[in-house]
């Protein structure tokens, strides 16, 4: 299987690039995201194989919340050493106040060892109604059981 190939414009690398003494991007960076027209509502997959910025412009039909996985095949637990930090933002077309995403976020299908812990020391409890509910994520892997501690923010852009 074809793992690196060179392009005109560079390289192409297929799969996991594992660097151990350091990265040195120069020029422009472009992230994968996910822009869809779903409406969340209760859990969703949050799959950072398709891109840690994901927008959901769908008119939300009630609260929702993310389980965070790398692909359906991938748990983060195998992906992340202790002391590990994934970042992840999620945005969300603001309908209702009544939809928000809540406390019940997960990692691999688990709420177990999972410790939020959300700006100003309380989980929102109503969206904006309008404009993008935009919530950013901090997951670190505390520990190899897996345990993790995820620092978690809402904004409100309307």
């Amino acid at each position: 299987t074809k793992r690196i190939e060179t392009t005109t414009d560079g390289a192409l690398i297929t799969g996991i690039a594992t660097v151990t003494a350091g990265c040195d991007f120069d020029g422009f960076k472009i992230e994968e995201g996910v822009y869809d027209t779903t409406a969340l509502n209760g859990e969703f997959d949050f799959e950072l194989e398709n891109g840690h910025i994901q927008t959901h412009t769908g008119s939300t039909a009630g609260t929702y919340f993310p389980d965070f996985r790398v692909s359906s095949s991938l748990s983060l637990a195998s992906a992340m050493d202790v002391g590990d930090v994934i970042s992840c933002t999620l945005i969300v077309a603001a309908s209702n106040t009544a939809h928000y995403c809540t406390t019940g976020i997960k990692i691999d299908n688990s709420t177990s060892n999972v410790t939020i812990e959300w700006i100003g020391s309380s989980a929102p409890s109503a969206g904006s109604g309008s404009g993008y509910d935009v919530y950013t994520y901090n997951i670190i892997k505390t520990a190899a059981t897996p345990t993790y501690v995820v620092l978690a923010n809402l904004s409100n852009f309307a």
